[in-house]
């Protein structure tokens, strides 16, 4: 017999293995990237963590009851009271020995008084060890001095200096300041002297060249005494150039050999001189204090309208820089010129320009 075609269809269809359709995978599958113990998916309520697809809703029913039983027992089981909370730690000793040196100690006596108001004595025992020595006090502070003390002094002025001077009217005993600048610039130049220290800023010298000399103690008036008060209480120097002098053609030669001149031949009588000095070293100033000023020197309020400009103060080169470093500190600016030269770095009375000074002190308080 011969094959055809229908013949072959229906061989196919007898003898030949039927393959299964191929179905693709659910797209969930296709992109969950987490482990699974199965293959077969359970759907999730609201309370699966999802953190695996092997969520069993059995199991955590099973936990909710046992965590549910858990409470319950808790709630019935009795509740045990917290002993109270103290800082004081009870120590339970058997030896009579040990109890007796710990009441012997000052740190366990009790403070407080008996009933019948005696203080507590602590238990004594032939067994207990003697008492510890008690702590060592502490040093005592150092005495307060008493003054007049005796001290050695750098000076270029004569202690006592009177700075409430009254000259006379014969001019007998007049105002060295107002005699001649060059008593407040140089003094009578530097001097290492012994003098008492009454504690308040006055000195009495007792030996050295110018009491050998027989000097006579430096006196300043009411008056130059209340022109450095009246610097001192300017509330905030606003330094500006002065008027006539120029730096760049200032004999400077000439202004310091005018003022060693007037130093030599000074003996007391009146010197003038047509330079003006810095207020806080010796040297030519250049600028001034213009500040507007509520009150004159002799400390009486001044009108609207009325004030003056500027309290006194003169300053240099050197000084005017310092004074725009340190925001117009005085104290700071004398500081700094006696750390830069001790000898001649500042004015022999820059001690009354310094805020807080004796002078100050005596004068306003």
């Amino acid at each position: 017999m011969a094959y055809t075609i229908e013949r072959l269809e229906l061989a196919k269809k007898l003898f030949l293995k039927r393959k299964s359709p191929i179905t693709p995978e659910p797209t969930r599958r296709q992109y969950s990237l987490r482990k699974r113990s199965s293959a077969q998916s359970t759907l999730t309520s609201w309370l699966d963590e999802d953190g695996t697809d092997d969520y069993d809703p059995k199991v955590e029913r099973a936990q909710l009851l046992k965590r549910k039983r858990a409470s319950k027992s808790d709630n019935h089981s009795p509740k045990r009271k917290k002993p109270p909370r103290s800082l004081i730690i009870k120590v339970h000793m058997e030896s009579e020995a040990g109890r007796a040196y710990l009441a012997s100690l000052p740190i366990y006596q009790d403070d407080q008084p008996d009933h019948n108001g005696s203080q507590p004595q602590p238990q004594s025992s032939p067994s207990s060890p003697p008492p510890l020595p008690p702590t060592t006090p502490p040093p005592p502070s150092p005495p307060t001095p008493t003054y007049p003390l005796p001290k050695t002094i750098k000076t270029s002025l004569v202690h006592p200096i009177n700075i409430e001077h009254t000259p006379p009217p014969d001019s007998s005993l007049p105002c060295h300041w107002c005699t001649s600048p060059i008593y407040g610039i140089l003094g009578l130049g530097p001097r290492t002297v012994q003098v008492l220290d009454y504690g308040d800023g006055t000195y009495l010298e007792i030996s050295g060249d110018h009491a050998a000399e027989k000097r006579q103690s430096s006196r300043m008036c009411v008056t130059c005494a209340l022109e450095r008060i009246h610097i001192l209480r300017c509330p905030a120097h606003r330094i500006i150039p002065l008027r006539g002098v120029d730096v760049e053609t200032f004999d400077f030669g000439g202004a310091y050999e005018g003022l060693a001149t007037a130093f030599g031949m000074y003996a007391g009588e009146t010197v003038g001189m047509n330079t003006t000095w810095c207020a806080l070293c010796p040297n030519p100033a250049f600028f001034g204090c213009a500040t507007k000023q509520t009150t004159n020197v002799y400390l009486e309020e001044l009108g609207e309208g009325n004030e003056e400009v500027g309290c006194g103060l003169v300053v240099c080169e050197r000084c005017e820089v310092l004074m725009g470093w340190f925001g117009g500190d005085l104290g700071q600016v004398v500081r700094r010129n006696e750390m830069d030269d001790p000898d001649n770095g500042c004015r022999a009375d820059v001690e009354f320009l310094v805020p807080g000074n004796w002078l100050y002190r005596r004068y306003v308080g």
